[in-house]
């Protein structure tokens, strides 16, 4: 398979970057895409809302997998910018799949598990009934009914990312890590509970299904469930932080605007039985410290 070339879209992204990177080091020839395109990158830009432009880009690469790392992710200010949000995480998906579509081409999208409510203890699996309740979550609920059209796709759920590809980067770990190193006493919601993915679990699920020839839609998430509040604590303690410094508080205390999926415990039981391992938060956290540190 690696003979085949991989287009990566958004391959600077916190995801996007992880990705492309494990793709290369399987010997695939990775087409990265960016928008815009940093400095000094030679590769191309491509904007996913230009239907023209994406067209253009498989007659110049032909594709045969198109990993799909692009989405607006700020949950609030989707709540604000209905329009601008799905026009990437709607809009620009369709194009991708009418493009694969044209050119016979794979395409693996990650979604999230905010395309539930959040609202039950049971695990969800991946056979049962979206409810989004914000519009980030309506966006990427949209986007999986465009994708499983498909006849050959992979859809991969996961959620609350983290992980370390370059300084600089920022995400859920490293505002925890800023506010303690600053010595601010700072709220996180404890009220919230999910099961965080390593980005490079994600990353290597999602080679491990394109070489599986796998389909359908998989859900990729770390091993343990605890409250947002409980991940910050643990962050403090890989990093010999006081955790007292982080206080714990509700949803309706914090200044978030968008309602929230507030329970997320996830099945893993699909890919378990391929095979696809994830980690938990203390391992997660080991491996990120480790390649911070390098």
């Amino acid at each position: 398979m690696p003979e085949e070339t991989v287009a990566v879209i958004s391959a600077s992204g916190f995801l996007g970057t992880k990705v492309s990177r494990l793709f290369k080091e399987k010997g695939f020839k990775v087409v990265d895409t960016f928008f815009p395109k940093p400095e000094g990158i030679e590769e191309f830009e491509l904007d996913i809302t230009d239907l023209d432009a994406i067209r253009t880009f498989f007659e110049k690469v032909s594709p045969a997998i198109v990993i799909n790392c692009s989405a607006v992710t700020a949950v609030d200010w989707c709540e604000e910018h209905r329009e601008e949000c799905f026009k990437v995480n709607v809009s620009g998906v369709e194009n991708l799949a009418e493009a694969c579509k044209e050119n016979n081409a794979k395409l693996v999208h990650f979604s999230s598990a905010f395309v539930f409510s959040g609202r039950t203890e049971k695990p969800y699996t991946e056979e049962d009934e979206l409810k989004p309740v914000n519009t980030y979550s309506k966006s990427k609920a949209e986007a999986e009914k465009v994708v499983s059209k498909l006849e050959n796709f992979i859809i991969i759920r996961t959620t609350d990312l983290y992980g370390f590809n370059k300084p600089g980067e920022k995400n859920f770990v490293t505002w925890v890590l800023q506010n303690l190193k600053e010595g601010k006493r700072f709220g996180v919601v404890n009220d919230q509970f999910s099961q965080p993915a390593l980005i490079d679990d994600v990353a290597k699920a999602a080679f491990e299904l394109v070489d599986l020839y796998e389909k359908g839609i998989f859900h990729i998430f770390g091993t343990d469930y605890l409250s947002k509040y409980d991940f910050a604590v643990k962050i403090a303690l890989a990093f010999g932080f006081d955790p007292k410094l982080i206080k714990p508080i509700s949803t309706a205390e914090s200044p978030l605007k968008a309602t929230r999926p507030m329970k997320l415990p996830m099945n893993l039981e699909k890919a378990t039985r391929l095979g696809i391992k994830t980690v938990g938060i203390d391992a997660g956290l080991a491996l990120l410290k480790k390649q911070m540190q390098a």
